[in-house]
């Protein structure tokens, strides 16, 4: 932030560094793109600006590759100010050129990229946060980004919040599911849509953790998640 923050306005939405390499940083902003450091954290560049928003509500480095990266578009922190995004956008050179790879309207709370594959990548897609839309959910790609397959849909007013993948068992994935609707004056946050989902063939089938021994009762909020890199067993869940 005391680097950032005289630079971008706004607020920051992910800071991810590359693994090995303690002089790369990703940071990215609500309304404010991408921006790299080369340098330790030193000087950051912008690098998103030639795109079409610069609202950013997550992006993902892959872990087996760090020059592929995906970027969602739209924060997912949806305050009154907050601004649409377009999509999802794609980098094979570390940042020196995007493509977009998937064209929607709305908000993209996380990227999760395959552990070991960098053509498999999740978007957790909360769609706009002014009306309902069947854009909602969780979508996964196995082609490093050329198709996008809705594979977990609530309904119209539920979003997805979050996604993981397992660090040890990429075939287990957890989604948080959001139901939520922003207007100019208010939220309204939670209903029956929100809860835990998990898959373990990969994204193809999910089946609910909501009623999990130690779960809050319903009804929930938003949802975040996190799986421990160094324990497929631990996973970590943020229950509004």
């Amino acid at each position: 932030y005391r680097l950032l923050g005289p630079l971008v306005s706004g607020r920051m939405t992910r800071v991810s560094g590359v693994a090995g390499d303690p002089n790369v940083f990703y940071a990215s902003a609500a309304q404010g793109g991408l921006w790299k450091s080369t340098d330790g954290g030193h000087a950051f560049a912008p690098i998103f600006d030639e795109q079409e928003t610069q609202s950013i509500g997550s992006f993902a480095l892959a872990p087996s590759d760090s020059n592929v990266i995906y970027v969602g578009s739209g924060e997912a922190n949806i305050r009154g100010n907050v601004a649409l995004g377009y999509g999802i956008w794609k980098s094979e050179d570390a940042g020196a050129s995007f493509s977009q790879v998937l064209r929607l309207r709305g908000q993209i709370g996380t990227m999760a990229v395959h552990p070991s594959n960098p053509d498999v990548a999740f978007a957790a897609v909360l769609g706009s946060p002014f009306a309902a839309g069947p854009e909602r959910g969780v979508y996964r790609t196995q082609d490093g980004g050329k198709n996008w397959r809705k594979v977990l849909f609530i309904n119209d007013d539920t979003g997805a919040s979050d996604v993981a993948i397992s660090a040890s068992n990429p075939r287990v994935v957890i989604a948080g599911l959001w139901q939520a609707r922003r207007t100019p004056w208010g939220l309204t946050s939670g209903g029956a849509g929100s809860g835990l989902q998990r898959s373990s063939d990969g994204g193809d089938t999910w089946s609910d953790l909501d009623a999990a021994a130690g779960l809050p009762k319903k009804p929930w909020g938003k949802v975040g998640v996190a799986m421990a890199p160094s324990d497929a067993n631990r996973v970590y869940a943020l229950i509004e």
